[in-house]
């Protein structure tokens, strides 16, 4: 998770259930990348954080293009 204004970016890893959480987040607007080997990389962007806020960002990890060698 990226903050849009001041560049500053923060990781974590989903859980079990392929929940995650970033705690703490100063408001802001923001982007967040979801990634994982062998599958296409997803931004959502202008996602708009203020105090208290739980905010539900899913994402569909597609299959990323298979290369023949």
């Amino acid at each position: 998770m990226r903050n849009q204004e001041s560049g500053v970016a923060r990781t974590t890893v989903t859980g079990p259930d392929g929940h995650y959480r970033f705690p703490a987040l100063p408001p802001g607007t923001y982007s967040v990348t979801a990634e994982l080997a062998g599958f296409a990389s997803q931004t959502a962007k202008d996602l708009t954080i203020t105090i208290d806020l739980v905010l539900k960002q899913d994402f569909s990890m597609r299959i990323q293009a298979l290369s023949s060698r």
